[in-house]
């Protein structure tokens, strides 16, 4: 989605011997409509009727949603600082958080720095509010596997630096919030999790950046990005695939929940409302209580009628909002290509 990240189905794996569900299996797919080419999309779940249908399915029945991207087109960057060692490291194939010497010989201490522009710039996260965000999660695959557990914290990141050109210098190295910790992460070998971005044997590190992802997003933070740093940096470094590799790439992963409170003061997306104009103080009228596509919406004194009564609601995709007149559910108000309010079933 967009230029800097990609919405990916996660694949469920056949040969995991997960038990079958119990309850009933449909023939459920997916629609996907181009709205601007190569920016933005509109996928639908198509869910088998007969599975809403079937006596067996448990109501409500929910859907989870989940935007999960990599590193297509510069979805994640990351670079290494070392402490012994001021070169550029942006293209690496790994990145470094602990001891480098104690590990590997040389360079001093490693720290990581990693931003998201793929995650600001999907046009799913962005027509989010801040109140449907649930979680969000950077996922790092641990490439050497070793038994020592080490303990990583995530900070935010405090400066700005890019991919290409970033190397280790006094102002870098202590650009993150040293009081504040997202989250951490022991690592060890077999001790995370299972597939998240391919391969099992509990390899891969999620670290939960959701309090910088809505700071982002809602402008109380700069997008810097995080710092990955060691608890004791005088423990050997563990070393992790990066955003250049072709395989084990980190990932991030959103959930949100479609479920959103208007931001306007008492006003709740689903809810019914009357809407009155404070200049006039006539009320948003469909005439005369017509259905048809092209009926005109103008504005009459109070009646009370459901043709004066709108439900409100918000696209959890497109972050619009819709008009549905009640005396008419299956039509919206609309701006008609000849700038007249009207009701249409064109409610895309």
């Amino acid at each position: 989605m967009g230029e800097s990240g990609k919405l990916r189905k996660e694949e469920r794996n056949e040969a995991t011997g997960e038990e079958e569900p119990s309850g009933p299996v449909g023939r459920h797919g997916y629609r996907a409509e181009v709205i601007e080419q190569d920016q933005r999309y509109r996928v639908t779940l198509v869910v088998d009727p007969e599975y809403l249908r079937a006596e067996t399915t448990v109501y409500p029945v929910t859907i989870d949603p989940t935007i999960t991207f990599n590193t297509s087109q510069a979805g994640i960057q990351d670079a290494t600082l070392f402490s012994g060692y001021r070169e550029k490291t942006g293209s690496s194939s790994s990145i470094y958080v602990g001891n480098y010497t104690a590990r590997y010989g040389s360079r001093g201490v490693a720290r990581t720095l990693v931003k998201f522009p793929g995650l600001l710039n999907n046009s799913v996260f962005r027509s989010l509010n801040t109140d449907q965000i649930v979680s969000v999660k950077y996922y790092i695959r641990d490439t050497m596997c070793e038994d020592t557990a080490l303990v990583v914290n995530c900070h935010y990141a405090t400066a700005y630096w890019a991919e290409d050109t970033v190397k280790c210098d006094s102002t870098i190295w202590n650009a993150y919030t040293s009081s504040v910790t997202l989250s951490s992460q022991t690592v060890r070998y077999g001790y995370g999790e299972d597939g998240v971005g391919g391969g099992s044997g509990g390899h891969w590190y999620g670290f939960n950046i959701t309090a910088a992802a809505k700071g982002w997003k809602n402008n109380t933070q700069t997008p810097y990005g995080i710092m990955l740093k060691a608890a004791n940096e005088s423990l050997p470094a563990r070393t992790f695939a990066s955003a250049n590799r072709t395989s084990y790439q980190p990932c991030v992963t959103v959930e949100y929940t479609n479920t959103y409170i208007a931001s306007a003061p008492g006003v709740t997306s689903g809810g019914v409302y009357y809407l009155r104009n404070l200049y006039s103080g006539y009320y948003l009228d469909v005439e005369q209580s017509n259905t048809g596509n092209g009926s005109r919406v103008l504005q009459w004194p109070y009646q009370g009628g459901t043709n004066q009564q709108y439900k409100i609601t918000r696209d959890g995709i497109t972050g619009y909002y819709r008009l549905v007149p009640m005396h008419a559910q299956s039509k919206c108000v609309l701006l008609s290509t000849s700038n007249q309010v009207v009701l249409s079933d064109d409610c895309t």
